[in-house]
């Protein structure tokens, strides 16, 4: 049987998607790499800096360490449990993508969000409440 017209060959996409990995990956340390160069260095970007060192970063900062720990799990957990869900055969690749990138996004962002609120606000003030007591008997 002959070979659709507009198919793609595996092996050509398999090379350009490394291609577009590496170069995603490239452009994301060449922008972190300007922000973070001294301001001497011909690269230093200080709007990037600036954009970078918002403090409206810091809430998402806060989280994204325990998403980026929970994601692969919650995405294997999400697909293989509900396989009938995320059958390639039956819906579009792309809605399927997307639909999985939206359900482990937000499962993760609220399951961080209760790590956040439940175990470390309560583990830092714990902290800083034993090293403020520390200090005081301490000086004394």
């Amino acid at each position: 049987m002959p070979a659709e017209p507009n198919a793609a060959n595996p092996l050509v996409l398999s090379i350009m998607i490394s291609i577009i990995r590496q170069l995603f990956s490239i452009s994301q340390a060449f922008i972190l790499f300007s922000a973070i160069c001294p301001p001497t260095h011909p690269y230093h970007s200080p709007w990037i800096k600036s954009f970078l060192s918002h403090p409206i970063w810091t809430p998402i900062a806060k989280l994204s360490y325990l998403v980026y720990v929970l994601h692969f799990r919650i995405a294997f957990e999400l697909i293989m449990s509900h396989s009938h869900l995320f059958d390639p055969k039956r819906f579009s690749i792309d809605g399927l993508t997307l639909l999985c990138l939206l359900l482990v996004l937000t499962i993760c962002l609220i399951l961080s969000a209760v790590w956040v609120i439940l175990v470390e606000q309560p583990f830092d003030r714990w902290i800083n409440m034993r090293l403020s007591n520390g200090e005081k008997s301490h000086t004394k």
